[in-house]
């Protein structure tokens, strides 16, 4: 969407020839309200459509530097802006209440991030294609555990080496509770694969294979 809104305004802005000024002008499905400079918007500036309202920094008709999107749907996004698309630092929060908070890349979540879900639920780590994928953290309930996961990630999945711990009478506040095992070992696409070894309480060990 943000790319289709890039084209909007240089569309309209190669018909103008004007001095830089600030005016509000309709583009095909919205409004800008801001500065333009040579028939471009550019500086500051507020678009908006049926679908969207965007503030924030404009460059020869695009959208790039820092701004706010709000979007119909109650989704939106601030932060960093590259040719149209969200790319660099920012902070979105989904339809769901949802928030991402790290580095994009053409509007995709990539590179170092954090996702807290509604949920309770956190991912910390590395993304890629909006996806967790490479080294991360993922905190989650299950049933009466709160689970802990450090390791490696591939499309979202847990995916080569790495630890699952899980606890019962889990406190947030001090980040503690009562062990119940611990498997460490090797993953393949969400699933236990290869060798791996589970512990319990009282220093029982078992040595697992592929499932």
């Amino acid at each position: 969407m943000e790319n289709a809104i890039e084209a909007r305004l240089k569309k309209v802005g190669e018909s103008q020839e004007s001095p830089a000024r600030k005016c509000a002008f309709p583009i095909a499905g919205g409004v800008y309200d801001g500065l333009w400079v040579d028939g471009l918007p550019n500086g500051k500036g507020k678009y908006i459509t049926p679908l969207m309202s965007f503030e924030g920094d404009f460059r020869n008709g695009s959208l790039r530097g820092r701004g706010t999107a709000k979007f119909t749907t109650g989704a939106s996004y601030t932060g960093e802006w590259v040719n149209g698309a969200m790319d660099g630092q920012g902070i979105y929060v989904n339809v769901t209440g949802d928030k991402y908070v790290g580095s994009f890349k053409r509007d995709r979540y990539h590179g170092n991030g954090k996702m807290e879900y509604k949920n309770g639920d956190l991912y910390v780590g590395k993304f890629l294609n909006s996806m967790a994928h490479g080294k991360g953290r993922l905190e989650f309930k299950k049933g009466d555990y709160f689970c802990i996961f450090d390791g490696h990630f591939e499309e979202g999945l847990y995916h080569g080496e790495g630890t699952l711990k899980a606890y019962l009478n889990w406190s947030k506040e001090r980040e503690a509770g009562i062990l119940a095992w611990i498997y460490t070992g090797d993953w393949k696409f969400g699933k236990k694969h290869g060798k791996g070894t589970l512990k319990k309480p009282g220093g029982k060990t078992e040595e697992k294979g592929a499932e």
